[in-house]
C-alpha cells in the first residue's frame, strides 16, 4: 500500500547518516558502514527502492580496471552512491586523481534487486521528514550528516556492476592547439585569432576533458583491441584446449571402462 505506516528507527537513521558521513576513500571503513546500510535498508518499503530514472556514476579506473571493464563482464562495484544528476555525477570529486588512469561515468537504469535505498524518495516522504528531524532534535549520532546532504544529489545507492557499453563519457587529454591547428591546416598568419576565439568559446587544449559520448566507444574498443593483441597466443591457447576437450573426456571414459572391466574380469 502506498500509504502503509512505517517507523523510521534509530537504526535506519544512523545507517543512512553514516554511509553519507562516508569513509574518507577506507574501504576497511566501508565495509561495515555498507553492511549496517543493507541491512536497514532492507527493512522499508519497496516505495523507498523506487528508482524511475536512470542513475548516473563518476567512477575513477585504475591501471587494473580497464581489461575487466571491456573484457571480461563489466567490474563489481559493490554497494555504491549513484545520482539521479548526470551533471552532478560528471563533477562529483573532479577529473583528475593521482594514479587513476581516467574517469568515466556510466548510466545504468536499475533493476529493483540493485537500488538498496533511494534517498530522494526518502525526503519526498513527510512521515521520514518528521522522523529525521526528531532524531536531529534528540542528538541522533549520524543528524549531522543525514542532514547535511540530505537528498541534495540526489542520491540512490546501488549495488551494481559497471558495464562497459553504459560507459558515457571519459576523461582523455585534449590536444595542444598547435597539434590540432596542424592536422586541421590552420595558417601561422591565423592562429592567434583562431585559439582566441576557441578560448573564448570554452575549447579545451592541453588538458584534461570529457570526452563525448560518441568517443567514449571509441577507446574502449581500442583497449579491447590491445587486450586481445596482447595476449593472441594465450587466447589461442585456450580455444586449442577447448577444441580437444571433447577427445580428452572420451580417452578418461575408455580408460575407466576398461579398469573396470579388467576389475570385474
Amino acid at each position: 500500500m502506498a500509504n502503509e505506516t512505517f517507523t523510521f528507527t534509530d537504526e535506519l537513521l544512523d545507517a543512512l547518516g553514516a554511509w553519507q558521513r562516508g569513509w574518507r576513500e577506507n574501504q576497511d571503513l566501508k565495509k561495515p558502514i555498507a553492511e549496517k546500510l543493507v541491512l536497514e535498508a532492507a527493512k522499508l518499503p519497496a516505495r523507498f527502492r523506487a528508482v524511475p530514472n536512470a542513475c548516473y556514476r563518476k567512477r575513477f579506473l585504475y591501471k587494473g580496471d580497464m581489461e575487466p571493464l571491456v573484457m571480461f563482464g563489466g567490474l563489481d562495484d559493490g554497494v555504491a552512491s549513484w545520482t539521479t544528476d548526470r551533471v552532478f555525477a560528471k563533477e562529483f570529486k573532479g577529473i583528475i586523481r593521482p594514479g587513476a588512469v581516467t574517469a568515466s561515468y556510466f548510466g545504468h537504469t536499475p533493476h529493483p534487486d540493485e537500488v538498496i535505498v533511494s534517498f530522494p524518495a526518502l525526503w519526498a516522504d513527510e512521515a521520514f521528514a518528521r522522523a529525521a528531524e526528531d532524531y536531529r532534535r534528540r542528538g541522533g549520532e549520524e543528524a549531522g550528516a543525514l542532514f547535511n546532504f540530505a537528498d541534495k544529489q540526489a542520491e540512490v545507492v546501488l549495488h551494481a556492476r559497471l558495464h562497459a557499453e553504459e560507459v558515457m563519457g571519459m576523461v582523455a587529454e585534449a590536444p595542444g592547439f598547435d597539434d590540432a591547428a596542424d592536422q586541421a591546416g590552420v595558417l601561422e598568419d591565423a592562429r592567434d585569432e583562431v585559439f582566441m576565439k576557441l578560448i573564448d568559446a570554452g575549447v579545451p587544449f592541453a588538458m584534461p576533458t570529457w570526452s563525448s559520448e560518441e568517443g567514449a566507444p571509441r577507446v574502449l574498443e581500442t583497449v579491447r583491441r590491445k587486450f586481445l593483441e596482447r595476449h593472441a597466443r594465450l587466447i589461442e591457447f585456450a580455444a586449442a584446449l577447448r577444441r580437444m576437450r571433447p577427445i580428452w573426456l572420451g580417452s578418461v571414459s575408455y580408460i575407466a571402462m576398461n579398469r573396470n572391466h579388467g576389475r570385474r574380469s
